[in-house]
């Protein structure tokens, strides 16, 4: 019987507000707590189960198991608030977490190996938690985890109880096997389910966090194996290529995934010794890593020599500096000298130009004394001769001037032997 919106239950305390999911054999709803306005999830048996030849014991293994799953109290465990009966249908009462699922996270990008690593070993250890309690979750997979809201928290959720308490019947339902997540043995009716069952799941949970998608179902798996002779994980023409995961963390995979049960590691946290250690990655942050003690003693060594390194050539920097400003001081004292030196050099060149002027002027005055004293006869006679001079030169110009062609006191006469043969120019048009 489906639950409308606004019904209220456990006399008062909770009012649904909508229904989140339904399955074969559980519904869940979203309602508020009247007391205090907190969002809480409540789940419930469906009819298939309340009206079971069975379903008085499944009620009262239902409310039992809620009661000692509200005493497992972890940061990465959905918290059971607290189970109660009303009208004959028994109730469970769960946190409400805001957030995304890890499915759709997945799908929207692949998520890197260490910081895979480190989500799997929050859902590793809620699953610790469980086991401890002497129960199973038997459904662990990515749409059954949610990352909470502004935060790096993963949250496992959607507990398989119903699994749990329908061990004969619930292999005849569908809807109780996770395709690629579900161990070989929760195929089999009468299947040993242990601590390696959730093993298996956790382990297909984080080969979909490595490569987006889950492996392949444990049935294709066996018939894969009877016709190769070996199981297949991991395809070289599909994602993910074995190259892309380390060599641990591939042989991790390997042992989780075994379809053998007591092949596998038999509890949670024998598997996860398997993985490499991992430093904590601070998403909320600016995503810094978080070295550990023994890469800190790996590195001190290494950053000691390059810190004695970096002062040495520090120190031969400084003397550097300190033979520059040597050669400085030495090139300002030079400079001073050859200020000093073309100072004196420019009194020095002024001194001999005033020498120079002096001479120079004396000699002017000694020219005029000169030039006034000269004999008028000197003169006189220089221009007898250049009158003579001038007459005999126009004479002999006028007495040979070229009237014919010869050989005169400026021209040499030039004759060519006689010849019919001198090549003639035609006219050109």
């Amino acid at each position: 019987m489906d639950l409308k919106a606004g019904t209220v239950l456990h006399n008062g305390k909770y009012v649904l507000h909508s229904q989140l999911g339904k399955g074969v054999f559980s519904i869940t709803y979203l309602a508020i707590n009247a007391e205090s306005g907190q969002t809480v999830v409540i789940k419930t048996l469906s009819d298939n189960l309340c009206h079971h030849p069975h379903g008085d014991q499944f009620k009262r293994q239902f409310l039992a198991l809620g009661r000692l799953l509200s005493g497992c109290q972890h940061q990465h465990l959905v918290r059971v608030i607290e189970s109660f009966e009303a009208d004959g249908r028994p109730y469970l009462v769960m946190e409400y977490i805001p957030g995304q699922r890890l499915a759709e996270l997945i799908q929207a990008n692949l998520v890197p190996e260490a910081q895979a690593i480190a989500y799997i070993r929050q859902i590793g250890d809620a699953l610790s938690i469980l086991h401890q309690k002497g129960l199973l979750h038997l459904d662990v997979r990515p749409e059954n985890i949610i990352l909470r809201q502004d935060t790096d928290t993963l949250v496992l959720c959607e507990f398989g109880i119903t699994s749990q308490l329908t061990l004969g019947v619930r292999q005849t339902h569908a809807s109780l096997i996770a395709a690629g997540y579900s161990a070989p043995e929760q195929y089999i009716s009468k299947g040993q389910l242990s601590q390696a069952t959730d093993v298996y799941s956790l382990t297909a949970t984080f080969y979909c966090l490595l490569t987006g998608n889950p492996p392949l179902p444990a049935p294709v798996r066996e018939v894969l194996h009877a016709q190769e002779g070996f199981y297949i994980l991991f395809l070289p023409d599909l994602p993910p290529c074995p190259q892309n995961l380390t060599p641990v963390v591939k042989q991790a995979v390997w042992r989780g995934l075994h379809m053998v049960t007591n092949q596998r590691p038999k509890t949670v946290e024998a598997w996860l010794s398997l993985l490499p250690t991992q430093e904590k990655v601070d998403q909320s942050s600016s995503q810094l890593k978080v070295l550990s003690p023994q890469q800190k003693s790996l590195i001190a060594p290494k950053l000691s020599t390059q810190t004695s390194k970096l002062s040495i050539q520090t120190s031969k920097l400084s003397i550097q500096t300190s033979k520059l400003s040597t050669q400085t001081s030495k090139l300002s004292t030079q400079t001073s000298k050859l200020s000093t030196q073309t100072s004196k050099l420019s009194t020095q060149t002024l001194a001999v130009l005033k020498t120079v002027h002096a001479k120079l002027k004396t000699q002017t005055s000694k020219l005029k004394t000169t030039k006034a004293g000269f004999p008028l006869k000197a003169l006189l006679m220089t221009g007898a001769l250049a009158a003579s001079a001038g007459l005999g030169f126009g004479f002999a110009l006028r007495m040979n001037s070229q009237k014919e062609p010869g050989s005169t006191i400026f021209h040499t006469d030039q004759s060519f032997p006689p010849r019919s043969n001198w090549p003639l120019s035609e006219p050109q048009l």
